[in-house]
């Protein structure tokens, strides 16, 4: 009966993968809200094994459905992800899950909350990626050093940390290998402000001007020793 049931669910995840995902389908915001909401409904419509299957495999469950789903558009997956692929467990359950999944090695913790399959390559914006996945909720933009050391007006790189201006509230988010996010809140027109910010499509995330980064950094009394003045009168002249 076990081995039926991992089979019937291995064959509805590949009949899953090849006609929902890279999809972005839409219905009921109850429950297609995401692809994962997708696998599950599919799934749980079409066989109580698949029931059984996730509340006694939980470890191979997770592990066979996120390399199903992963792309490097979609690597980076919350708790709440995370309890989409495996009902019927609560909260603890699933950080508990998650902690075994990563002492047997396929897991990593990004940071608290947040997860991403351990052999994922590495692009180099993963910390900009996670940021916009924590706060996808909120307005944010990179500003501050992050922007002034991009154009050379701060002098020192900042290693592994970046700088993002949010609506939600400030906080420093240390997520391991990957780096520091530092999240300052703005209390900037928002509305106003959206028409001055580019998209940067590696970075997934909005990103100020030059001018918008210096008041940024000066309204939030950052140290300002660092900056070249000269080569910030320089590149606002152009």
């Amino acid at each position: 009966m076990i081995i039926s049931s991992i089979n019937l669910f291995f064959e509805y995840e590949k009949r899953f993968r090849a006609v929902f995902l890279d999809k972005n389908y839409i219905g009921d915001p109850g429950h297609w809200s995401t692809p994962l909401h997708v696998f599950q409904h599919f799934m749980l419509t079409r066989s109580h094994s698949y029931a059984r299957f996730i509340l006694m495999q939980p470890i191979r469950c997770l592990e066979r459905t996120l390399r199903s789903i992963a792309s490097p558009q979609n690597y980076l997956f919350s708790i709440a992800d995370l309890a989409t692929i495996l009902p019927g467990h609560d909260r603890n359950a699933i950080t508990q899950i998650a902690s075994r999944a990563i002492a047997a090695g396929f897991l990593l913790r990004a940071c608290q909350g947040l997860y991403l399959l351990a052999d994922t390559p590495r692009a180099g914006f993963e910390l900009f990626h996670i940021a916009a996945k924590l706060r996808a909720g909120f307005f944010n933009y990179l500003s501050q050093e992050t922007v002034l050391s991009d154009t050379g007006i701060i002098s020192q790189i900042p290693v592994n940390r970046v700088t993002i201006m949010t609506s939600g509230r400030s906080a420093q988010i240390p997520c391991g290998s990957f780096g520091t996010i530092e999240f300052t809140h703005t209390k900037r027109d928002l509305v106003s402000l959206s028409s001055r910010l580019v998209y940067d499509g590696q970075r997934r995330m909005l990103c100020a001007p030059v001018d918008i980064a210096w008041e940024d950094l000066k309204a939030a009394h950052r140290n300002l020793h660092l900056v070249d003045k000269e080569a910030l009168v320089d590149y606002l002249a152009r």
